[in-house]
């Protein structure tokens, strides 16, 4: 099994409208969650846009899981205001994920991996995996991460 294997959403997108992006793994796709308007218009968000995205974030995780409809509503009316967003799907993965709802956690796991991959989402996912005995995949992306770290020069004091 390859990285990208584990890394792309499995199944049909959730909406019509998607994108697949390029990634060092191999293209990964997004689903737009909000409409074609804020998908083609916002090709980039403005400091006001993320200052007024962050205190929604930030009622948001106020709510938590205790109030996960709550938090839920507001994260969802981000992405589909913000689509291109990732700290919106990184809060919905860990809002997801704290009330045990492992198929949603996993979904915007993906899609802020597809926006930004970096080694700390793809070590959250591999811990994900693990935590949900998904252990093959878990190999894959620890093995990735063990590969790339071995890759890096040491610098010299």
């Amino acid at each position: 099994m390859e990285l990208v294997e584990v890394l792309k959403h499995q199944g049909k997108p959730r909406t019509e409208l998607f994108v697949d992006i390029p990634s060092p793994y191999g293209g990964l796709r997004l689903d737009i969650l909000g409409t074609a308007e804020a998908a083609f218009n916002q090709t980039s968000i403005t400091s006001l846009e993320v200052w007024v995205a962050d205190k929604l974030l930030e009622e948001a995780r106020a709510k938590g899981p205790e109030d996960g409809v709550g938090a839920e509503s507001i994260l969802l009316d981000l992405a589909c205001r913000y689509p291109y967003y990732e700290d919106v799907y990184l809060n919905l993965f860990y809002l997801y994920d704290a009330i045990g709802n492992e198929q949603e956690a996993e979904y915007h796991l993906k899609q802020a991996i597809a926006l930004g991959p970096s080694d700390r989402k793809l070590a959250m996912l591999g811990n994900f995996l693990g935590k949900n005995k998904r252990h093959d995949e878990e190999v894959v992306v620890q093995r990735h991460l063990r590969e790339a770290r071995m890759q890096v020069p040491e610098t010299g004091a």
